[in-house]
């Protein structure tokens, strides 16, 4: 891998990972959703093991190019995160990815995010939106989905039905 890599994985599946120097690791179980972080550097190979018919293993994963932080002035704003609900599940000098399940029923507060940011949808139903210029949507979201958010965008956020769960990975 050329580059720091983040992501979540989705769906679980039996893999064999094998390095260069031909150890092999197999089986791994692990929950899902699962954050994920990996350095660059890292070669390997990965071979499904499942049988015909099983689920294969699924993943969001974002290549963090080497690049130097975003300059300029920090949001002024109620920030996107930390919020309450939200759960730092992962955190280290590139990312920090929280887990958080819009409630429904929720009063809509305006965030600010701090960070260019990938959210990652984990459990569907739809999420009323309203932007800083007044804008407002209903975006239905499903599993697998992934929204880029600029650093900087304004926004509220409620639960418009069901109770939608995204992992956000916040790009330092």
């Amino acid at each position: 891998h050329l580059y720091d890599m983040a992501g979540v994985y989705l769906r679980y599946g039996v893999i064999t990972v094998t390095n260069p120097d031909g150890t092999a690791t197999s089986g791994q179980v692990f929950e899902v959703p699962r954050p994920y972080f990996q350095r660059k550097g890292i070669t390997h190979r990965e071979e499904a093991l499942g049988k015909p018919g099983d689920a294969e293993r699924l993943a969001i994963m974002v290549d963090l190019k080497d690049a130097p932080a975003p300059s300029g002035a920090p949001p002024t704003g109620t920030p996107a995160f930390p919020r309450d609900g939200a759960k730092n599940v992962l955190e280290n000098e590139r990312v920090r990815m929280w887990d958080y399940t819009w409630t429904p029923g929720d009063a809509p507060v305006e965030r600010q995010y701090a960070h260019d940011s990938i959210e990652v949808i984990v459990t569907g139903g739809s999420i009323r939106t309203r932007t800083a210029d007044g804008q407002e949507t209903v975006r239905v979201v499903t599993p697998k989905e992934a929204r880029f958010v600029r650093r900087g965008h304004r926004e509220s956020q409620v639960a418009a039905s069901g109770a939608p769960r995204a992992i956000t990975i916040e790009l330092k």
